[in-house]
């Protein structure tokens, strides 16, 4: 009985510390101002160990699909292989980077490059990459990174999924969320 209530009242303690939210309203402003981006409405946002300049974001879970938008400074940009990103660095460069840090992740051993080619964000040129991995229990997903190094810092905006159904399914809330995307 005493078990019980006690996990009663730890669920009562950690309902009220939340970590996450709905997204109610798709206008999305960095707290810092760097930049803004309408994101789906409906979705959740997971708060914890994040930067509130940062966007992590799922429908049916973290493990399932997810977009992420991140900003790191640009001597910070990539720091598995400890590079920096410049504002005047070219799209094939700034694509040869960000493919190298995934690689670098020891969770995206195995990744694939599908596609590396330019893309405009936020009117400036950056680079688009579509990945595909499979993670240690063999599910196969996929990965759309956007890159775009701006004078305030380097920023990314992610969209991963399990190939089957998932990846289709919300890719192009992902492509909207990539479009409204501006550098403030």
């Amino acid at each position: 009985m005493k078990k019980s209530w006690l996990l009663m009242i730890c669920v009562a303690l950690l309902s009220g510390c939340a970590v996450w939210s709905k997204v109610e309203k798709s206008a999305f402003t960095a707290q810092d101002r760097s930049y803004s981006a309408e994101l789906p409405v409906g979705w959740v946002r997971f708060h914890l160990g994040r930067s509130e300049n940062d966007v992590f974001i799922t429908y049916d879970g973290p493990g399932i699909e997810r977009i992420e938008i991140t900003k790191r400074e640009n001597k910070d940009a990539f720091p598995k292989i400890k590079k920096a990103a410049r504002e005047n660095m070219l799209v094939f460069e700034l694509a040869e980077l960000m493919i190298a840090e995934l690689k670098a992740a020891e969770a995206l051993a195995n990744l694939e490059v599908v596609e590396n080619a330019p893309a405009m964000i936020s009117e400036l040129p950056g680079a688009k990459l579509e990945l595909r991995a499979k993670n240690n229990k063999g599910v196969e997903f996929e990965m759309l990174v956007y890159g775009v190094v701006g004078k305030n810092g380097f920023y990314t905006l992610t969209y991963q999924a399990p190939r089957l159904h998932y990846f289709q399914k919300y890719s192009g809330a992902f492509e909207k969320t990539v479009a409204s995307f501006r550098l403030l």
